[in-house]
């Protein structure tokens, strides 16, 4: 394994790490706009950060790290096509800015993908 990998791996699982961390100081508005997409957003919303957390902790660790690594590429595919509907968005500055998170989505999958 090479630095480079090892610091990719690090920085993969630190961003997803970092992500849940932001993700729970902001619940409440995490929780309407989970409520907007899916029922029990409370429930989805800390079924989601769990997954994180344990995909990135089995990566991370070298636990499971191909099981984490799969579990973090399905979460980015899971969420990206549940949230990040650019195709939806009337304005062209948001439909802008959302596709720019939605490809970002997919350069971030790649990295994971690395991994495997």
């Amino acid at each position: 394994m090479t630095i480079a990998h090892e610091i990719g791996r690090i920085l993969i699982c630190g961003f997803f790490l970092a992500m849940v961390v932001k993700n729970m100081l902001s619940w409440q508005d995490n929780v309407k706009m989970v409520g907007q997409v899916l029922p029990f957003p409370r429930i989805a919303l800390a079924i989601g950060f769990a997954v994180e957390v344990i995909g990135a902790v089995l990566v991370l660790f070298g636990i499971q790290p191909v099981a984490g690594a799969i579990i973090l590429a399905g979460f980015v595919v899971v969420a990206t096509v549940l949230f990040l509907r650019f195709w939806r968005a009337p304005d062209p500055m948001e439909r802008h800015y959302i596709t720019l998170l939605f490809t970002n989505n997919f350069a971030i999958l790649g990295g994971i993908l690395l991994l495997l």
